[in-house]
């Protein structure tokens, strides 16, 4: 689903927020009421770009994986020797 710039903020915000939230304790743990307060929005505007904790979860996996792949895909075509392939696939694994 597209967003514009300002929900895909939203969106984000809401990442973050469960990023920092789940720095300081385990998944089970955290709450949409605990990530709106973070975020700074309303569980209706939760509700809005996820259904719970596990779909935001997913979708920041999702994010985070299309991100790689998209860096990946993009610097392979620069790719003229095995050693910058090896220096690519080990920067892809440490971001």
């Amino acid at each position: 689903m597209p967003y514009s710039k300002a929900q895909d903020l939203t969106r984000k915000n809401f990442m973050q927020a469960f990023i920092s939230l789940y720095r300081e304790k385990p998944m089970d743990a955290i709450t949409v009421t605990a990530i709106t307060r973070r975020a700074g929005y309303n569980r209706t505007t939760f509700y809005h770009y996820f259904e719970d904790t596990a779909d935001l979860y997913r979708s920041l996996e999702d994010d985070i994986y299309n991100g790689i792949k998209e860096n990946f895909d993009r610097n392979l075509k620069n790719i003229k020797k095995r050693d910058d392939f090896v220096k690519l696939f080990t920067s892809v694994f440490v971001e």
